[in-house]
């Protein structure tokens, strides 16, 4: 079935990707990249003048990194920039057991936008079945995983600060991945401090088992957005933990999913004309 729907940069979206932003869905690897993608090409504004300060990298790189040595890490994020940055952001992904559940399924024969209806959240204790999510735990898959998590990498105060919306799940891949990160970036007399902003440090957490991923990527647009705006005084693990405090709340991650649904269906819309 070609169902095609956005070709954006160096994603690609169908049909049955974005279906996963109209209702209680766990985003996958597709729709994580791609708003990356988008923030990158399109996320600044006139107010951001450091948003060249920051860099995102996304699920697919970012696992890449944690499994290659770290003199490979390092030819990997040369091009991107980061050791130059004021922020990075790198989309941690964790595998799931197999007997978890995150997410709904819905028709995958939807072939247009026009097909696409929210649909209502069933609330907590509800247990749902899925097409989409995928159980892979195997390194030489880079889109296997179910939980979405967003680490932070913060040059000058040489640490990084992990926001996870499900309260310290991913910890262990995002140590893993810091551990990595600090042998490929920091020179030899300092070894960053990796902090774990999980409940403790008032990383938003979510209320149900499948907004992960719309958690780490407002988390990620908001702490963007802050750097972009502020500079070196913005990307400090304070200021940053307060402004996601602030910004990504249960509520807002459900506005989310509805607005990145419109702009996809604006840009699709857009280049078929």
């Amino acid at each position: 079935m070609d169902d095609k729907l956005l070709s954006y940069g160096d994603c690609l979206l169908r049909v049955r990707d974005v279906a996963l932003l109209t209702g209680p869905h766990w985003l996958n690897d597709a729709v994580m990249s791609f708003f990356f993608e988008y923030l990158r090409s399109e996320g600044a504004q006139p107010d951001e003048p450091h948003a060249d300060r920051v860099v995102l990298v996304d699920a697919s790189l970012s696992f890449l990194v944690a499994n290659v040595s770290p003199n490979e890490a390092r030819a990997v994020l040369a091009p991107l920039g980061v050791s130059r940055a004021h922020m990075a952001l790198f989309l941690v992904r964790r595998a799931r057991p197999r007997f978890e559940r995150f997410s709904t399924s819905f028709d995958v024969n939807v072939r247009n936008l026009s097909d696409l209806r929210p649909t209502r959240d069933p609330g907590p204790g509800t247990r749902f079945r899925s097409a989409q999510v995928n159980d892979n735990d195997d390194v030489s898959v880079a889109g296997g995983g179910s939980h979405w998590s967003l680490l932070a990498y913060l040059r000058d105060e040489n640490a990084f600060a992990h926001f996870d919306s499900a309260g310290g799940r991913n910890d262990a891949a995002a140590a893993r991945l810091a551990k990595t990160l600090a042998d490929a970036l920091m020179d030899e007399k300092k070894s960053p401090a990796v902090t774990f902003a999980s409940g403790r440090s008032g990383a938003p957490r979510q209320t149900n088992g499948y907004d992960c991923g719309v958690f780490a990527l407002a988390t990620a647009r908001a702490a963007r957005r802050l750097v972009a705006r502020e500079g070196a005084g913005g990307a400090t693990a304070s200021r940053l933990a307060a402004c996601v405090a602030r910004e990504v709340t249960q509520s807002a991650a459900a506005e989310f999913r509805g607005e990145l649904l419109r702009t996809i269906r604006a840009l699709a819309e857009e280049m078929n004309r």
